[in-house]
């Protein structure tokens, strides 16, 4: 097998299985804020194994979008039992 053919069907696919399997147990809020995480996982391993540098900007944006992500999540985990505390009272 070639490297391109290694790198399409084991580490895409896998790749890809991992993230189907995950998302079939989690919910749509944190899936949808997880996607936000692939760009600043890009730029973290540019800079990792690249060697890239990053501009003070580029920290701020990431920095920006770690926090989202922890409300997206932190949101999530506070509706869900806001929501069967009401049901419960029903």
């Amino acid at each position: 097998m070639t490297k391109q053919g290694y790198l399409g069907l084991v580490g895409t696919g896998l790749a890809y299985m991992l993230w189907f399997g995950g998302i079939e147990r989690l919910k749509t809020t944190p899936v949808s804020c997880l996607g936000l995480m692939s760009p600043l996982v890009a730029t973290l391993m540019g800079f990792i194994v690249l060697h890239q540098t990053l501009m003070p900007i580029q920290l701020i944006g990431a920095a920006m979008v770690l926090v989202s992500v922890l409300v997206g999540q932190q949101t999530n985990r506070l509706g869900d039992g806001s929501t069967t505390f009401k049901r419960n009272l029903l």
